[in-house]
């Protein structure tokens, strides 16, 4: 029963999002680049790339201190996800996030046969809020597709580690 009350709010949500009209130009009249010239960087986010990232993100996560699941934008009509499409775009175009989002929930959780009284004895676990979660994957998708791929790259590269580096220095010493 309280589960089903809790979830009355999203399905009234849900019901009224659908029920305007399609996300409509003025919204992204509102998104200002961050800089005139044409950079790819620069345009506003198109909508799929919102709904690209909403498809890709886990469910059934714990909630952040916003206590949004992340079940929620999966549900979002039209129009919310261009009002929230405009907000990250903004977000992103002046460097700067609302305050909401930025505050996290650490959560500590005891390592199993260790002393409790002990800060070290702890593993914390950080929840995010979902809009910051999926802003931080646009500005990832947008940015791993502008910036170079380095093949000589190992640190920080996806799929790669700084001991793949240390197997081709080890090949080259042992073949010559």
């Amino acid at each position: 029963m309280p589960r089903q009350q809790a979830n009355l709010p999203v399905r009234h949500f849900v019901r009224i999002s659908r029920a305007i009209p399609p996300y409509a130009a003025a919204a992204a009249a509102r998104c200002t680049p961050l800089v005139p010239g044409g950079w790819e960087m620069d345009r506003p986010f198109p909508p799929y790339a919102l709904h690209v990232t909403i498809r890709d993100s886990s469910l059934g996560s714990a909630p952040g201190h916003d206590n949004m699941l992340n079940e929620f934008p999966h549900h979002l009509g039209p129009v919310a996800c261009g009002t929230l499409g405009t907000m990250i775009h903004n977000s992103f175009a002046n460097g700067s996030l609302p305050g909401s989002w930025n505050t996290v929930d650490t959560i500590p959780i005891p390592k199993p046969g260790k002393d409790s009284c002990r800060p070290v004895s702890y593993r914390t676990i950080t929840l995010l809020s979902v809009l910051l979660q999926l802003t931080e994957r646009m500005i990832h998708r947008r940015l791993s597709a502008l910036l170079p791929h380095r093949p000589r790259q190992f640190g920080f590269a996806h799929s790669r580690s700084a001991s793949d580096v240390v197997t081709i220095v080890i090949g080259e010493i042992t073949v010559d």
